[in-house]
């Protein structure tokens, strides 16, 4: 399965921690996957709106929920792979960009 989550702060510890929220999922993987998302800075509200996207064919995508993060700083992201023993994961190609 494509998750999608989010790191940010637990300000309620102390020091405060990293905290992980539960995960949005995309669809099914397949041979090759594709991963997209958009990033939107919501000016009136301090933060950034991510969404994420998954496609198996790279023209069909399905789009999943937003998660919000505090403009505090840029947004950074990690790619991970995760199964049983013995599964590996190639990621071959990232590229981030502005859209005008």
């Amino acid at each position: 399965m494509v998750e999608f989550t989010k790191e940010a702060a637990r300000l309620t510890s102390t020091p405060p921690a990293a905290a992980y929220s539960a995960p949005m999922f995309g669809a099914a993987p397949g041979e090759t996957t594709w991963l997209r998302l958009a990033v939107h800075r919501d000016a009136a509200n301090d933060e950034y709106e991510v969404r994420m996207a998954s496609s198996t064919d790279g023209e069909t995508w399905r789009w999943g929920g937003v998660w919000t993060l505090p403009d505090d700083r840029a947004p950074r992201i990690g790619l991970v792979s995760m199964n049983t023993a013995g599964a590996t994961a190639t990621f071959d190609y990232v590229r981030t960009y502005a859209l005008p």
